[in-house]
C-alpha cells in the first residue's frame, strides 16, 4: 500500500501537533507545581509575618526564617523539577529556570544588602514586585497570562504598600500567594485540556 506525499505530510503534521501538545502539557503540569509550591510558602510566611508584628526586622530570626523559606522554596522546586523529569536528567530548559531563579533572588540579596538602611518596610515591598518582574520577563517568553499576572500584582502589592498599612503583610499573604495559587491551579487546568 502506497501513500501519497500530502497524506504523509498530513500524517506527520499530526503526530507534530501531538508532540507539541504533549510537551506543553507536561511544561504547564510542572510549573503549576511550582507557582502552588511558592504561593502556598509565600502565604504562609507573610501570615506568619502579620501575626508577629513585634517581630525585629533585622533580627537574626527574622533573617534565618527568609533564609529558610527561600531554601524551601529553591529544594522544593527542584524536586518537582527531579520529579517530573525522571528517570533522565534534568532538561536545559529545568536547569534554566532553576538557574534562573536562583540569579533572581542572589540580584535581590545584593540590593538588599546594599540598600539595608532603607528598612524593613521597604523591603516589603521590593521582594514581591522583584519576583513579580521576573513572573513578567518569563511571560515575554511563556505566554501573556505571566505578563498579566506580574503587573496585576505589582499594582496590587504597591497600592497595598501605599494604602493598607496594618494589614500589608495579611495583604502580600493574599495577593501575591493567593495569585501564585491561582496561577498554579488555572496553569494545571489549561494542561489538562491539552
Amino acid at each position: 500500500m502506497t501513500i501519497d506525499p500530502e497524506t504523509a505530510a498530513a500524517s506527520l503534521q499530526d503526530i507534530a501537533d501531538t508532540e507539541r501538545r504533549a510537551r506543553e502539557s507536561v511544561f504547564y503540569s510542572v510549573v503549576s507545581s511550582i507557582l502552588i509550591l511558592w504561593g502556598v510558602l509565600v502565604a504562609s510566611i507573610q501570615t506568619i509575618l502579620y501575626l508577629m508584628p513585634r517581630l525585629d526586622r533585622s533580627s537574626w530570626l527574622f533573617i534565618a526564617s527568609w533564609c529558610a523559606f527561600y531554601a524551601i522554596g529553591l529544594g522544593g522546586t527542584y524536586a518537582i523539577l527531579r520529579v517530573r523529569s525522571r528517570p533522565r536528567a534534568l532538561s536545559p530548559l529545568a536547569w534554566r529556570l532553576l538557574g534562573a531563579m536562583v540569579i533572581l533572588i542572589a540580584y535581590g540579596v545584593l540590593w538588599t544588602a546594599l540598600l539595608g538602611p532603607a528598612g524593613a518596610r521597604w523591603f516589603s515591598v521590593f521582594w514581591p514586585t522583584l519576583f513579580m518582574f521576573g513572573f513578567v520577563l518569563a511571560g515575554l517568553w511563556v505566554g501573556q497570562f505571566f505578563v498579566a499576572c506580574g503587573l496585576i500584582v505589582t499594582a496590587l502589592v504597591v497600592a497595598g504598600y501605599l494604602w493598607l498599612e496594618p494589614w500589608y503583610p495579611l495583604w502580600l499573604a493574599v495577593v501575591e500567594g493567593g495569585t501564585l495559587i491561582v496561577s498554579g491551579l488555572w496553569l494545571r487546568r489549561i494542561g489538562m485540556s491539552r
